[in-house]
């Protein structure tokens, strides 16, 4: 039968009472690395979504990119159509798809920084 407060000496009840803070510490310690390892999941998972959206995002204007430089390559290769006319035509989209893909790699840097 465990003895009640009132049956222990001083020496005991300070040792019971120090016994209790270190389980208090130690639950304090785990319950934090608990929380902190939950934190990591949940910035892993963010970091994750976050990376397919930019991967999403700056595949398809690599894509288009591609797809502007080809067709600004087949205008300037036609025969009815002079090169300097063609490429003059297709430059400012082929100059804002590359300044579309700066900005979202700067975005994603950014998001990686922060």
């Amino acid at each position: 039968m465990a003895a009640t407060t009132n049956d222990m000496t001083l020496p005991e009840r300070i040792e019971a009472l120090e016994v209790q803070i270190l389980a208090l510490r130690t639950e304090l310690a785990r319950t934090r690395l608990e929380q902190w390892t939950g934190r990591l999941e949940h910035l892993e998972v963010q970091y994750r979504l976050g990376r397919m959206e930019t991967d999403e995002r700056i595949g398809s204007l690599l894509t288009d990119l591609r797809h502007r430089i080809a067709k600004a390559r087949a205008r300037a290769e036609s025969r009815g159509e002079a090169a300097g006319e063609a490429v003059d035509t297709l430059a400012t989209g082929v100059e804002v798809a590359f300044a579309d893909l700066r900005e979202a790699m700067a975005q994603a840097r950014g998001v990686v920084t922060r």
